[in-house]
């Protein structure tokens, strides 16, 4: 069987979130690194996210040794050991590689190259197009699976909210002042909302 690889920030949780319930409808295994199992357990304090748990007992988690290492050493070893009881090994993973679907990244690549049946699967890309035609770790990283037999997949939608989403959500909080993030059009704000808009540098600190 082959073996399902889903390529998408570790933050998104949305995104992450809806590969778990594909995992329940199609009987299969989520397998998630630690640092991803970390995000999950903490966000499901305050939301219904699905974590590495009893009550989630088809999501299973790797310990990368680089990983696991780095986080043991800087005195986040209850990182480490919530997780214990739900750990997933490569050996299992190999047994039966089209049970699985790991949710996977770059600095994963040393752990995955390990786990026997890591060829001629699925590889989900759902991350912008556009970082396949930069040459960097994210072109290294896919490359690496298609080369290997790998059939690539570009499953994905935004999550950057256009202008009249902006507008919308502008007029429902009504803010007494607008910080642009994240845009290369933050001088553009201005002119399209009603509110006092303030730019801020990098590193800038704000009082």
């Amino acid at each position: 069987g082959k073996i399902n690889l889903v390529y998408c920030s570790g933050q998104n949780i949305d995104r992450i979130v809806q590969v778990y319930r594909a995992c329940l409808q199609a009987r299969k295994t989520l397998v998630v690194d630690v640092y991803v199992a970390h995000i999950l357990k903490v966000l499901s304090e305050h939301a219904g996210i699905p974590y590495p748990s009893k009550e989630f007992r088809n999501i299973r988690v790797m310990f990368p040794w680089h990983l696991s290492n780095r986080l043991a050493r800087s005195g986040n070893k209850d990182v480490l050991y919530q997780f214990t009881n739900m750990k997933i090994t490569r050996g299992e993973i190999g047994e039966n590689p089209a049970k699985f679907v790991l949710i996977v990244r770059p600095s994963l690549l040393t752990e995955l190259k390990k786990i026997k049946g890591m060829e001629n699967g699925n590889f989900i890309y759902s991350l912008w197009k556009g970082y396949l035609n930069k040459p960097g770790s994210t072109q290294d990283f896919v490359a690496y699976f298609t080369k290997k037999g790998f059939t690539l997949h570009h499953v994905h939608t935004s999550g950057h909210a256009d202008l009249p989403a902006l507008k919308r959500l502008v007029s429902a909080i009504k803010p007494k002042i607008l910080v642009p993030i994240h845009t290369l059009n933050a001088s553009e704000y201005k002119h399209h909302f009603d509110v006092q808009v303030r730019e801020f540098s990098d590193g800038e600190v704000v009082g």
